[in-house]
């Protein structure tokens, strides 16, 4: 059964998670949180980086692991892989994937947590 839309106006985003490309946001959500690979050649942390505010408020983290590529969040993810601008490489990086679960889990924790409502995994 579809959902009725809701007007934008009514709806408060606390805050939201991106761990791949940003190129397609158009500014319409908040991301207190990014994390991507410091060696990704299909999105280039410096993109992100670019995109970052410059004067960034307490709100706002951009965490690069400088030896991550994309997919480091993907177990198996070993290959090279056609992208719409070439060849791109993945790799499972699993120390960024183990930090990567600590960050988003904190951020939902400290920022996404209902009043009254034990943290995750308590």
């Amino acid at each position: 059964m579809n959902q009725p839309r809701r007007d934008p106006d009514d709806i408060n985003i606390s805050g939201g998670i991106r761990m791949k490309d940003l190129s397609g946001l158009n500014g319409c959500l908040i991301l207190p949180l990014i994390l991507i690979g410091g060696t990704d050649d299909w999105t280039p942390a410096e993109r992100c980086e670019a995109m970052m505010p410059r004067e960034r408020a307490a709100t706002v983290t951009l965490k690069v692991y400088p030896e991550a590529h994309h997919g480091f969040d993907t177990p198996g993810a070993n290959r090279d892989t056609q992208g719409s601008r070439g060849m791109h490489h993945l790799q499972h990086h699993p120390e960024a994937e183990a930090d990567a679960i600590v960050q988003v889990r904190t951020f939902l924790e400290t920022r996404l947590s209902l009043d009254g409502e034990k943290p995750l995994g308590s």
